[in-house]
């Protein structure tokens, strides 16, 4: 048990030396998981510039929340 825990560790010290290495050698950073709050501020939508721009978007926005129904449809055949 105690050679499996060591083998694990060289592993890991092996891997994070050989990533430290990589990130001074080839200048990348890892990404930072940005906090909900700053993302929020980056996907701001602009504001509408006019009234009927706003009255669109409420429509859009009713529009899209509204839930499907489900229809029977029936077959009409024309007359010939």
């Amino acid at each position: 048990m105690g050679f499996l825990f060591k083998v694990l560790l060289i592993f890991a010290v092996i891997y994070m030396a050989i990533s430290f290495l990589g990130r001074i050698l080839f200048g990348t950073k890892r990404r930072s998981q940005a906090s909900p709050y700053s993302r929020h501020e980056q996907q701001q939508p602009k504001e509408p510039e006019t009234q009927e721009d706003r009255i669109l978007d409420y429509q859009k926005k009713s529009f899209e929340k509204t839930d499907a129904i489900d229809v029977e449809f029936e077959e009409i055949k024309q007359k010939e």
